[in-house]
């Protein structure tokens, strides 16, 4: 009697779950959906009819001794090092030094940057101070930024580029990707793929209750475990002429 109960109250509570779960999630899969489409048949590209709308703006920018020192101190490390011309492991080691004071002096100017200018997003640009800028990528869901960091001049150049609400979807679908060296540096961007995360784990979740409660079906359990063998299958032989392919 007790195992009936249970048997009962467990096929209830794995309906209620299915089906409430599976409504919750509708918004998430229909965004996933959809973006996935529109990369896999993206429009052509004309150039003149951009998919964003672009402006740009110049601001002072102040930045303090302390990094400009450390700009100037990274530039001359990296010019005595290139002036070494009979000694190729003395030249290898000054400027690898050299490079790492850059990249450490460009860190600084970084972070005192997007502080001072009130940005945030996901940064895409490590790299070190040339010429005397420093190029800095910024990007959020719908927005783009582009800073070019002049020292000399202390000023920022601010270019934005603005996204429609497709490209926005496919840029969401995108960001948590394996493509990505780095894992998010933005808490925008952590939180987004904490979503894509969970979404993945409720639809196998949706998965595998949809398949208990089928079971449960007896009238129906030969024609869902013929169809669920259909998929496997298909999904192998779709697999292996792919695998032949290549």
């Amino acid at each position: 009697m007790k195992k009936i109960l249970f048997g009962k109250l467990f096929y209830q509570l794995n309906r209620q779950l299915h089906l409430y779960i599976g409504v919750f999630l509708c918004p998430f899969l229909v965004l996933f959906a959809i973006s996935t489409l529109l990369m896999n048949h993206p429009s052509p590209r004309d150039p003149d009819n951009p998919k964003f709308t672009e402006s740009t703006s110049t601001v002072p920018l102040s930045i303090p001794a302390q990094v400009s020192d450390n700009l100037t101190l990274a530039k001359q490390k990296l010019d005595e090092a290139k002036a070494i011309t009979d000694n190729p492991v003395a030249k290898r080691a000054a400027l690898q030094a050299g490079n790492q004071a850059n990249s450490a002096a460009a860190s600084e100017l970084t972070e005192h940057a997007l502080q001072e200018l009130n940005l945030s997003g996901e940064l895409f640009s490590f790299g070190p101070v040339r010429g005397g800028q420093k190029k800095i990528t910024l990007m959020v869901p719908g927005r783009t930024t582009i800073v070019t960091l002049n020292v000399a001049k202390q000023e920022a150049t601010l270019q934005y580029r603005d996204f429609n609400f497709i490209d926005t979807m496919s840029y969401l679908h995108r960001n948590p990707g394996p493509h990505k060296t780095k894992g998010p540096n933005w808490s925008g961007s952590k939180a987004w793929s904490w979503v894509a995360d969970w979404t993945v784990y409720l639809t196998l979740f949706l998965t595998v209750t949809g398949i208990y409660l089928w079971l449960v079906i007896k009238a129906e359990r030969k024609a869902g475990l013929a169809l669920l063998g259909l998929g496997f299958a298909s999904f192998a032989a779709i697999t292996y002429a792919l695998l032949a392919a290549s």
